[in-house]
């Protein structure tokens, strides 16, 4: 819902915008076997992101690790 909120407040403003989109994901810690699949499904759906706007926006994904440790 923030993502598309985000996509009407830039609709706004004009030329094109890059819109970056944040992917937390286990990179280290107990889980990070996963931390690849995570990222990659993020990449997915932003190369669908960036083909369905026809150039009004550009999407970024900005990755950053979550740790997956409870102590933190």
């Amino acid at each position: 819902m923030v993502a598309l909120f985000s996509l009407g407040m830039l609709a706004c403003v004009g030329g094109s915008q890059t819109v970056k989109i944040g992917l937390l994901s286990p990179q280290t810690g107990p889980i990070a076997q996963y931390a690849p699949g995570f990222e990659d499904a993020g990449n997915v759906a932003i190369a669908e992101l960036n083909a369905t706007h026809d150039g009004d926006f550009v999407f970024e994904l900005i990755v950053a690790d979550s740790g997956c440790d409870g102590t933190q």
